[in-house]
């Protein structure tokens, strides 16, 4: 039982060490974006305004075909 419990706390331990690893590399991919568009200033939030604008379109379009 004990042998058992302390296989089971050390997968908790690796996949809690994978999460941290996870996280921190999504953190660095944020930042990374946020810099860009800093560096864009307005032009970056305009692209995505119009992405998303099309995208939309783009859904009603074809979800009435």
């Amino acid at each position: 039982m004990d042998n058992e419990l302390n296989q089971q706390i050390g997968r908790l331990e690796a996949s809690v060490s994978e999460l941290q690893k996870s996280t921190d590399e999504l953190n660095n991919d944020v930042k990374a974006l946020s810099a860009q568009m800093n560096k864009w200033g307005g032009y970056g939030a305009g692209l995505m305004l119009l992405g998303a604008v099309v995208g939309w379109f783009g859904t009603i379009y074809f979800a009435n075909k």
